[in-house]
Formats: C-alpha cells, sequence, structure tokens
C-alpha cells in the first residue's frame, strides 16, 4: 500500500479508536475493502469479529466487481477513442488507478466520466452498441429532473451476477441547481490541463482540479461525511496540490466549501490542507467533533441540505426555490404563456 495512503488510514484508525462502537463501525463500512489492507490501523482499530468478517465479504465482492469493471470500461474506452470522442475519468475511478497499488481495494459503484457535450450521444451511443442500455432518470427528491437541470445520462450493461454502470458527465457536477447556490462549481474546467493516461485510451484531470472538484462534490452531493470521498480528498491534495488548488478555490468564489471539505479530510486523514482558510463557524458548530458521520441522521441528504444553506447566500437559497417553483410550474402547463417560459428560464440560468 502507498506510504501516503497508509498514513492517512493509520491517522483515521487513531482518530476514531475513541469511539469503538456500532456507530462508528456502520460509518466505516464503504473502507472496509481499504482497511483490510493496512494491519497498523486494524490492529488500531480492533474491531469486533462481525465487522471484520464484513469487511472481508465486501472486499472479495469489490475486487471481482472491479475485475469486470475494468475489462468493460476498458473496451468502451477503446470505442470512444476510434470513434473520436475525448472522454475524461473522474471521482473515484480515477483515484483508484492514480494512487491505489491495488485499484480493487477502493470500492466504487460505478465509473464517472466527462465528455463535451456535443459528444454525448455519440458516447452513449458507442456504449449502447456494446450492450449498455440508458437508464430512465429517476425523479429526485427536489421533483422530475430533465436534461437542462441534471447533466448526466446512466448506462448499465449486466455482466452475470454484476452490473456495471458509467455515469456519462458533460458537467463535472451534474445538477445545475447546485451552481444557483454555489455558481462557481460551473467554472471547474477538469479539461484544462488534462492528459491521457495511456495512448488510445481516456484523460484524467491535473490534480490540482481533480481535488478542487473532489472536494465541492463532497459537499454538494453527499451528507455531511463521506469516508471514502475524504480519503480521495487527502490523497489529490498534498502539499504540491493545494496552492494551485486553493488558487483555483479563490477565483470561483468556493473557498468556504473548499474549508470545509478540507477540514473533514484533516480530521480524518490529517490532510495538511489550505493553511490560510478554514470552514465557516457556523458550520464547524453543527459538526461538532462528529468528522466522520457517526450520528446517522449526517449520514442522511437531508444534513447535506443544511450545510449547503449554510454555505450559500439567503438571495442564492431565494433564487433556487423561485426557478424551482417556476420550471415545475412550467412541467404542470407545458402550454403555458412564452413570456413566464422565458423568465423562468432567465431564473434558472445556462444549462
Amino acid at each position: 500500500m502507498g506510504r501516503r495512503l497508509s498514513a492517512g488510514l493509520d491517522h483515521l484508525a487513531t482518530y476514531v479508536s475513541r469511539f469503538p462502537d456500532r456507530a462508528t463501525w456502520d460509518a466505516l463500512r464503504s473502507l472496509g475493502p481499504t482497511l483490510i489492507d493496512q494491519p497498523s490501523a486494524l490492529d488500531t482499530l480492533d474491531p469486533p469479529a462481525d465487522v471484520i468478517a464484513a469487511w472481508y465479504t465486501d472486499a472479495r465482492q469489490v475486487r471481482a466487481h472491479h475485475v469486470v469493471q475494468a475489462d468493460a470500461f476498458a473496451e468502451l474506452e477503446r470505442a470512444w477513442w476510434r470513434s473520436g470522442v475525448a472522454v475524461l475519468i473522474f471521482k473515484g475511478f480515477d483515484t483508484a488507478t492514480r494512487f491505489y497499488p491495488d485499484p480493487s481495494r477502493r470500492a466504487m459503484d460505478d465509473i464517472d466520466i466527462l465528455v463535451r457535450p456535443a459528444d454525448v450521444a455519440a458516447a452513449a451511443s458507442v456504449a449502447i452498441e456494446r450492450g449498455f442500455t440508458r437508464l430512465i432518470r429517476e425523479p429526485g427528491r427536489l421533483g422530475p429532473v430533465d436534461d437542462d437541470v441534471h447533466a448526466e445520462w446512466t448506462l448499465r450493461r449486466a455482466f452475470g451476477r454484476f452490473s456495471i454502470e458509467i455515469d456519462c458527465h458533460w458537467r463535472p457536477i451534474a445538477d445545475h441547481r447546485l451552481a444557483i447556490l454555489l455558481p462557481g462549481i460551473e467554472e471547474i474546467d477538469l479539461w484544462d490541463g488534462a492528459a491521457p493516461i495511456a495512448p488510445e485510451g481516456a484523460l484524467r484531470p491535473s490534480a490540482p482540479r481533480a481535488a478542487l472538484h473532489c472536494a465541492i462534490s463532497q459537499i454538494v452531493g453527499h451528507p455531511w461525511s463521506h469516508p471514502l470521498g475524504y480519503l480521495d480528498l487527502y490523497l489529490l491534495g498534498d502539499d504540491e496540490t493545494w496552492p494551485t488548488t486553493l488558487t483555483l478555490a479563490r477565483r470561483a468564489g468556493l473557498l468556504s466549501s473548499l474549508a470545509l471539505a478540507a477540514r473533514f479530510a484533516r480530521a480524518l486523514y490529517g490532510a495538511p490542507g489550505p493553511p490560510s482558510i478554514d470552514a465557516p463557524w457556523a458550520v464547524r458548530t453543527m459538526v461538532g467533533d462528529d468528522w466522520l458521520g457517526r450520528n446517522a441522521w449526517r449520514r442522511q441528504m437531508f444534513a447535506r441540505d443544511v450545510l449547503l444553506i449554510a454555505l450559500s447566500r439567503p438571495r442564492r437559497l431565494a433564487t433556487l426555490i423561485r426557478s424551482e417553483s417556476a420550471r415545475l410550474a412550467r412541467r404542470r402547463n407545458p402550454g403555458g404563456d412564452s413570456r413566464d417560459r422565458a423568465s423562468a428560464t432567465a431564473a434558472l440560468g445556462p444549462s
């Protein structure tokens, strides 16, 4: 196991060893396949036998799933390259192949790719020709969503008892409504500085941009604590990367969000993080010392919403409420007055 990864897991074990209870084991479940490869962390944690057994079972499942995932993606990767579709991998699949000596030790449910907006249909067509199916989008907690709101198509194919899922994004943060609360998230350009992983293959983002996207996606896409995602941030955000990441966040107006994500990574894994900023006082007060999310309600999406409200400005929240009301009204009355539709579209902003 890599030295930095090992050091982070040892720090995590020391932090959570103060809470040797069921809530801790539940919160750590996603990290089980990684922790079993770190004997020193396991010794510090000293989890019960049933927890160890569950982690080993998860690890076997993750390993088998990863083998199928990697083979399926390699075939798609070559096909996309031959068809002239530029594909960038990001999030968990990028981190697993970038930092883990054994990528199968990093659990992931799907593979996230980013394509240019003009290439979405072509990328999906390549996958569909190889047995994938585009899933019907679920309604979502805030009501039905369309492509102008949610910039992602989900492609899935069954391989025996495994299901391989490709999330094909054309914006790094898929839900445009989040950009109303935190406008700078649409300024994260993962294409800038991206480099090919191998000839005839996909690209991966530069480490500073990947770190910023990772930080923001933990805040906007997950409940209060997501230990696997913050391990990604810890691995991406080393001393060499942070200065550029900090500059990018400052330009995009995302310092508060970056500070919060960095605070989680620092508490859990000992990441140095940006020295000149810290999470907002109100957010630190809400989190208390529960950076792992041991409290079950902090692992619910409602808790994520609370954080977003705390991080956004009141006028942004009001804008989101108005735009959502207008969008849902358009769905109920698609033949309504064109001036109303134009007004609602302007409130929502560019897709």
